[in-house]
């Protein structure tokens, strides 16, 4: 459901925390946009940071899906699509081997990546 949302819109969603149940055994689920949030600063972390930084944008994006399946497996989605704070930049974008190796065969630029 929401793997088509990404898709369409190039953002990723998250689930920063489970699933949470209700009182009458429906639970609801909330997935987050990935650039929402603040870059966490450690000291003795043992990797170096990646060439193109945090994906967080040190802000919080309101983009957000709240998930609700009720005890008879019906669904409801609540879609908040707007983001604020940053852009559709695709050097965020999580690419798959697949999609890197069949741009190559089309010989399409990877300039991108960088």
């Amino acid at each position: 459901m929401w793997k088509d949302v990404e898709k369409q819109t190039i953002a990723l969603y998250v689930k920063n925390t489970g699933s949470k149940s209700d009182k009458i055994g429906g639970k609801t689920t909330y997935l987050y946009c990935h650039r929402n949030g603040f870059y966490n600063v450690m000291c003795d972390k043992k990797r170096t940071i990646k060439v193109t930084g945090s994906n967080k944008i040190n802000g919080n994006c309101p983009s957000k899906m709240k998930i609700c399946e009720d005890i008879e497996n019906q669904v409801y989605v609540e879609f908040t699509k707007i983001h604020l704070g940053h852009g559709t930049d695709l050097r965020r974008k999580q690419i798959t081997r697949e999609e890197i190796a069949r741009k190559l065969e089309n010989k399409i630029s990877l300039d991108f990546l960088r």
